[in-house]
């Protein structure tokens, strides 16, 4: 979501009531009974000049007096000449109105709609803990929670605070805005000290700046227990090269525990006033002179890096912290603890949700309206929510090429948005023309592509680009076993997609026939080509390693045609590989025993010769030369 001009539509429902607040927020006491405001945080109540004395039943003697929450007001008035007078006014104060980080969005986006206070003009952050712990003052100095877990706040909403376990678990942010001075708002529960670990000797709420601006309960360490301080809240200001600026403020009394407390402490080196005040009462005030380091922006929530870490992880629950960049002045200060951004408040949103703040996905430029109600005042607010029109981005390739070339393009066409577009190619692709052409696209690639429209808003998608079909690429030869005494390769291509064939037999020759033959000339392992091409035009290959060996024979000088299955016959091993051959036995006298042309390995039993020592020659024929065998041969028949 990008940051637009905002327009908000504002506007109250009053109910019935016998004054409203005027333009310059004053009421007239003797005048009014009930007051029922909308967004306003505070009213001056006036009871008229006419009178000497006033005694409100605040405390407050002045003429008037500045209220800040939903309360009955009263003031006793005399004269100075024995006449007296008293009134009282039920003042009732919404102060709520909607709040969004941008009210308009592009197609898609969601956006959470929230019920909130009117905001200081120095907020520097704000996290309302409302499902999430993003600053939603839109500064951007969202918070990261380190353990933290979402809880149930003051009112009973879930998910709606963080529950700190008080041994592992914090929060952080980085604030970086200059400001010389610093001042924070937030709600704080924390268990009985039964419940809490040894090691909490000082519970932190927040840290800036490595001490700069820390904000603690005195916890379980001894010099806190000797001296019945735990409980107390203690904020310092550190500073290791300016030591003449530390200091350390502690209240007197003790927020109850098991108990939600406000908070607020400042440092303010405007004025050099240093306070703290607990549910809307004033603590302690100090001057003295105190600088922020902005080079030190780190904050941390539930947890200090000043002081051991261990002893000062906070144990309990923190709720709607707020972050200025000044110090409130006492009006502000009561606004944000009587007020808060939910304050025993109904609500009622035209979507039918009945919560103080709601996610929503339009898909139109929609108006949300939301009724905030107490006991006897309802206000309205409403927001209209502007919807950029979606942005439609089509991509149309529009040339196609074989896998593993640069051929293809692709045309992209973009509608919708907001007019004019910027369109980002991925930054692989080397050519682009006229910024909605991209050309020389490889596959296998996978490429995007983001469109900005004139108001920010985008679209993002991935695409591959689409080939021709390879051929589809194979063979086989035979023999399996190719040897050099018969070294006729017959080659069989399984490409039946292909239109031309070229093959390389890695020995510097070539053939373009479908199933050629092959001659290889020596002993050596050879890689074999087929490349085809398709009538697509696309090419495709594969490679097979032919190993082109030496015969060895291996002639036995004995077998036992006794019938035992064992060496029966004459085994001549790797016979075959010869082109063809011609086996001769002869007796010990010459005679002929045995003659054959193409002998098959394993086909002579002896033929009853008897037992004896005969002799051969084994003449095999090889496509190159021929191989002379001779030698002598035992045969043992014995008893069958």
């Amino acid at each position: 979501m990008k940051k637009l001009l905002v327009l908000i539509l504002f506007f109250s429902l009053l109910g019935i009531s016998l004054a409203h607040s005027t333009e310059n927020d004053t009421i007239f006491v003797f005048e009014t009974d009930t007051v029922l405001s909308c967004d306003n945080d505070s009213l001056y109540l006036d009871a008229g000049d006419d009178w000497v004395t006033y005694q409100w039943n605040t405390g407050a003697t002045d003429q008037g007096i500045w209220v800040f929450g939903t309360d009955s007001y009263s003031v006793f008035v005399t004269d100075g000449a024995g006449g007296n007078d008293a009134d009282s006014v039920y003042v009732n104060l919404i102060n709520a109105s909607i709040y969004v980080e941008d009210n308009m969005i592009c197609f898609g986006d969601t956006l959470r709609l929230s019920v909130e206070r009117k905001r200081s003009p120095c907020l520097l952050a704000y996290y309302p803990f409302n499902g999430d712990s993003k600053d939603y003052s839109g500064n951007g100095y969202n918070a990261f929670s380190w353990g933290a877990s979402l809880t149930f706040d003051r009112y009973g909403n879930p998910k709606s605070a963080y529950s700190f376990n008080g041994q592992t678990s914090y929060m952080f942010a980085t604030i970086d805005e200059l400001t010389p001075s610093m001042s924070i708002s937030l709600w704080f529960r924390l268990p009985d000290t039964n419940y809490w670990y040894e090691t909490n000797s000082y519970p932190t709420f927040f840290d800036y700046g490595n001490g700069q601006f820390r904000g603690l309960m005195q916890g379980k360490n001894s010099h806190f227990i000797n001296n019945n301080d735990v409980g107390k809240i203690e904020v310092s200001h550190y500073k290791e090269d300016v030591p003449s600026e530390d200091f350390s403020i502690v209240t007197l009394s003790k927020p109850a525990f098991e108990e939600w407390h406000h908070m607020y402490a400042s440092i303010d080196s405007v004025s050099g006033k240093h306070e703290i005040w607990i549910d809307g009462a004033k603590q302690i005030e100090v001057e003295v002179e105190a600088y922020l380091d902005p080079f030190k922006p780190l904050i941390n929530f539930g947890r200090s890096d000043s002081i051991n870490q261990d002893s000062s992880y906070f144990i309990g629950r923190l709720d709607e912290i707020s972050i200025y960049k000044c110090a409130l002045d006492s009006a502000e200060i009561m606004s944000v603890y009587q007020t808060g951004s939910v304050y025993k408040y109904s609500y009622e949103w035209s979507t039918g949700d009945t919560v103080s703040s709601i996610t929503e996905k339009p898909l139109t430029d929609t108006v949300y309206y939301v009724t905030v109600s107490d006991s006897l005042n309802s206000c309205m607010d409403s927001i209209k929510i502007y919807v950029n029109p979606e942005i439609k981005l089509t991509l149309d390739q529009i040339d196609i090429g074989c896998p593993d070339s640069d051929k293809a393009k692709m045309l992209a066409t973009v509608e919708g948005g907001t007019e004019p577009y910027e369109i980002n190619w991925d930054a692989r692709i080397q050519f682009i023309q006229g910024d909605t052409l991209a050309l020389g696209l490889k596959d296998e690639i996978e490429y995007s592509i983001l469109v900005n429209d004139h108001v920010l808003c985008d679209i993002f998608e991935t695409f591959e680009v689409e080939t021709l079909d390879l051929p589809d690429v194979d063979f086989n030869y035979t023999p399996e076993e190719v040897y050099i005494q018969n070294p006729v390769v017959n080659f069989f291509s399984e490409s039946d997609s292909a239109q031309t064939f070229f093959w390389t037999f890695g020995d510097e020759t070539t053939s373009t026939e479908r199933d050629p033959s092959h001659v290889y000339q020596v002993v050596d392992s050879y890689d074999a080509t087929l490349l085809v091409t398709a009538v697509n035009g696309c090419v495709d290959s594969i490679t097979q390693t032919i190993d082109v060996k030496e015969v060895e024979l291996v002639i036995p000088n004995v077998f036992t045609p006794n019938g035992d299955g064992i060496n029966d016959t004459f085994v001549i091993l790797e016979l075959d590989k010869y082109i063809s051959n011609t086996l001769v036995i002869y007796n010990r006298w010459g005679k002929t025993v045995y003659d054959k042309n193409n002998y098959i390995s394993g086909d002579w039993d002896g033929d009853n010769v008897g037992d004896g020592t005969f002799f051969f020659v084994l003449e095999c024929k090889g496509f190159f030369s021929d191989d002379v065998f001779r030698g002598s041969l035992n045969i043992f028949f014995g008893s069958k």
